[in-house]
């Protein structure tokens, strides 16, 4: 390389890089990328599920009040539309009854609706059950609220609090159970 070559190329590395400190050093404006899109939803809550509950509660007839622990299994489906969900859950539940030495077994159908809170879902229950113990049976109504949270894309754990009415159970009269149970579901 000849002399009249590097001085040359001095000229021009020392000409381009003069262009990149044009500005001076102080950071240049990072050009708008328009409106920022929102961020994916952190949970689906649609889609179908099963799972397990536990809990305790009181029934309460004409003659007494009485102490409940109740083992149940649920299965149901929900639909995400965004910030609401709805779903519909069919519940079997024993009810062991402190003062009689049979159980109580319900039968439940519910229609919830909650609000999509990401991994928490907040939701409020209503329907009808089918109870029966010993030789008697009946049918009643139910309402409540619950709250779910999602473990992962296929484990819910939750609690639900439910009050249950019956008017045609023991010969007629009303009994009204309640109760606050734990819940664990598997999500497919």
């Amino acid at each position: 390389m000849s002399r009249s070559d590097l001085i040359a190329l001095a000229i021009a590395a020392a000409l381009s890089g003069g262009a990149a400190f044009a500005g001076g050093l102080a950071e240049s404006a990072a050009p708008s990328a328009g409106p920022v899109a929102p961020a994916a939803p952190v949970a689906d809550w649609s889609g179908g599920y099963a799972g397990l509950s536990f809990g305790a509660g009181t029934a309460t007839d004409s003659a007494a009040d009485h102490d409940l622990s109740v083992l149940g299994a649920h299965g149901g489906y929900r639909v995400d539309t965004g910030p609401l969900v709805y779903g519909g859950e069919l519940q079997y539940a024993r009810q062991d009854i402190d003062t009689a030495a049979s159980e109580q077994t319900s039968l439940r159908l519910k229609g919830a609706v909650g609000y999509d809170a990401g991994r928490l879902l907040p939701y409020v229950v209503v329907g009808l059950s089918s109870l029966a113990y010993e030789d008697d049976s009946g049918s009643g109504t139910l309402y409540g609220l619950g709250a779910d949270f999602a473990v992962s894309d296929r484990v819910t754990v939750g609690a639900e609090y439910l009050m249950e009415t019956s008017e045609d159970l023991f010969a007629g009269q009303e009994v009204e159970a309640s109760d606050v149970s734990l819940r664990a579901s598997f999500n497919f």
